[in-house]
């Protein structure tokens, strides 16, 4: 059901953009850029040094909720370390979390988005590269601004009590799909 939206390219991202508005809270723009969508947030709680190791990278997952962390190494961003990183490389291969350092197991060099960003367009690309998170770094100096993943882009933009249930039953009928309230209880 959910394959038009999945094989349809920007004609998809647009149609999900419609319906994140037409589920939005009125007057709420539905595209901002990701340094407003971050500024949220608040400040990035989510970076680890390269040298800390699997475990206490992994508390800091716990601690601050996220499913991925943004490895820093003197203000640089070097890599991105992610669950999966943590259960392919690390669980599945048996290395122990307390003698593993992060670097050794993340993702180097990750690709990034500038700030000035929509939120369209880091969903479009986190979409090409089959990413579900993505680093978002300032345009001026490249440093740090944090990191946005597909699940909170959706709550943020949705902004409904309803979590966005709407629009996920929207996006399984396909892109013309029209939600019906009835048939989703």
């Amino acid at each position: 059901a959910s394959a038009g939206i999945a094989q349809g390219g920007q004609g998809a991202l647009l149609h999900l953009m419609q319906l994140l508005q037409e589920q939005s809270e009125p007057g709420k723009d539905c595209n901002p850029s990701l340094r407003s969508l971050l500024a949220q947030q608040g400040p990035p709680a989510n970076i680890v040094r390269a040298t800390v190791n699997v475990r206490t990278a992994a508390e800091a997952m716990s601690r601050c909720r996220k499913a991925a962390l943004v490895v820093d190494d003197d203000g640089s961003l070097v890599g991105i370390f992610t669950s999966k990183d943590m259960l392919g490389r690390v669980v599945a291969q048996e290395l122990s979390p307390d003698f593993t350092a992060v670097s050794s197991v993340m993702t180097p060099r990750p690709d990034t988005i500038e700030a000035e960003a929509t939120v369209l367009e880091a969903l479009y690309m986190m979409r090409e590269n089959q990413y579900l998170h993505l680093p978002v770094t300032d345009s001026g100096d490249g440093s740090l601004v944090g990191l946005v993943d597909v699940m909170e882009i959706v709550h943020v933009v949705c902004g409904r009590e309803d979590g966005g249930r709407k629009f996920w039953v929207s996006a399984q009928a396909g892109e013309g799909g029209k939600y019906d309230d009835e048939s989703s209880a």
